[in-house]
Protein backbone atom coordinates (compact mmCIF):
# COMPACT_ATOMS: atom_id res chain seq x y z
CA UNK A 1 0.00 0.00 0.00
CA UNK A 2 1.40 3.51 -0.77
CA UNK A 3 1.55 5.85 1.66
CA UNK A 4 -0.72 8.34 0.15
CA UNK A 5 -3.39 5.11 0.36
CA UNK A 6 -2.22 4.89 4.22
CA UNK A 7 -2.48 7.94 4.78
CA UNK A 8 -5.94 8.19 3.62
CA UNK A 9 -7.31 5.00 5.33
CA UNK A 10 -5.85 6.10 8.62
CA UNK A 11 -7.66 9.76 8.34
CA UNK A 12 -10.83 8.08 7.71
CA UNK A 13 -10.23 5.39 10.25
CA UNK A 14 -10.23 2.63 7.98
CA UNK A 15 -8.86 -0.58 8.14
CA UNK A 16 -6.18 -0.74 5.22
CA UNK A 17 -6.62 -4.00 4.46
CA UNK A 18 -10.44 -3.79 3.96
CA UNK A 19 -10.11 -1.11 2.02
CA UNK A 20 -7.01 -2.80 -0.39
CA UNK A 21 -9.77 -5.46 -0.97
CA UNK A 22 -12.42 -3.14 -1.95
CA UNK A 23 -10.05 -1.31 -4.17
CA UNK A 24 -9.61 -4.56 -5.91
CA UNK A 25 -12.89 -5.37 -6.64
CA UNK A 26 -14.05 -1.92 -7.94
CA UNK A 27 -11.06 -1.82 -10.59
CA UNK A 28 -12.28 -5.57 -11.86
CA UNK A 29 -15.73 -3.85 -12.24
CA UNK A 30 -14.63 -1.15 -14.10
CA UNK A 31 -12.03 -2.99 -16.11
CA UNK A 32 -15.23 -4.98 -16.94
CA UNK A 33 -16.70 -1.42 -18.26
CA UNK A 34 -19.04 -1.06 -15.19
CA UNK A 35 -19.63 2.34 -14.47
CA UNK A 36 -22.47 2.98 -12.15
CA UNK A 37 -22.25 0.40 -9.03
CA UNK A 38 -22.66 0.18 -5.27
CA UNK A 39 -19.81 0.13 -2.51
CA UNK A 40 -22.19 -1.32 -0.31
CA UNK A 41 -22.45 -4.76 -2.69
CA UNK A 42 -19.01 -4.79 -2.73
CA UNK A 43 -18.20 -5.17 1.17
CA UNK A 44 -21.55 -7.81 1.13
CA UNK A 45 -18.92 -9.28 -1.35
CA UNK A 46 -16.27 -8.80 0.66
CA UNK A 47 -18.45 -10.16 3.42
CA UNK A 48 -19.75 -13.58 1.63
CA UNK A 49 -15.96 -14.19 0.22
CA UNK A 50 -14.72 -14.12 4.16
CA UNK A 51 -17.02 -16.80 5.34
CA UNK A 52 -16.36 -19.10 2.26
CA UNK A 53 -12.51 -18.64 2.62
CA UNK A 54 -11.47 -18.49 6.18
CA UNK A 55 -15.53 -19.70 7.90
CA UNK A 56 -15.33 -16.31 9.90
CA UNK A 57 -19.14 -15.87 10.06
CA UNK A 58 -18.86 -12.49 12.16
CA UNK A 59 -16.73 -10.49 9.74
CA UNK A 60 -16.63 -7.19 11.19
CA UNK A 61 -16.81 -4.24 9.09
CA UNK A 62 -19.30 -1.76 10.41
CA UNK A 63 -21.82 -0.69 7.69
CA UNK A 64 -20.86 3.19 8.36
CA UNK A 65 -17.63 2.47 7.08
CA UNK A 66 -18.99 1.77 3.55
CA UNK A 67 -19.51 5.39 3.17
CA UNK A 68 -15.57 6.02 4.14
CA UNK A 69 -14.47 3.19 1.98
CA UNK A 70 -15.86 4.78 -1.28
CA UNK A 71 -14.54 8.35 -0.22
CA UNK A 72 -11.40 7.29 -0.07
CA UNK A 73 -11.48 5.47 -3.26
CA UNK A 74 -12.91 8.48 -5.01
CA UNK A 75 -10.43 10.56 -3.69
CA UNK A 76 -7.16 7.88 -4.80
CA UNK A 77 -8.86 7.26 -7.71
CA UNK A 78 -10.96 9.99 -9.34
CA UNK A 79 -11.77 9.01 -12.48
CA UNK A 80 -13.00 4.96 -11.47
CA UNK A 81 -14.46 6.66 -8.61
CA UNK A 82 -17.48 8.16 -10.30
CA UNK A 83 -18.86 4.94 -10.91
CA UNK A 84 -19.80 5.64 -7.31
CA UNK A 85 -22.33 7.59 -6.12
CA UNK A 86 -22.30 9.85 -2.42
CA UNK A 87 -23.71 12.17 -1.00
CA UNK A 88 -22.07 15.36 0.04
CA UNK A 89 -22.28 15.45 4.24
CA UNK A 90 -20.88 18.35 6.65
CA UNK A 91 -17.41 18.08 7.53
CA UNK A 92 -16.43 15.93 4.45
CA UNK A 93 -12.86 16.70 3.78
CA UNK A 94 -12.68 14.61 0.85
Amino acid sequence: MTDSKQAMCQMWGVCPGVYEAFERKAFKLWDAGIRNYGGKAIIEVLRYESVLRDGDIDFKINNNATSKIVRVFKSINPIEGVMFKTRERAGDTV
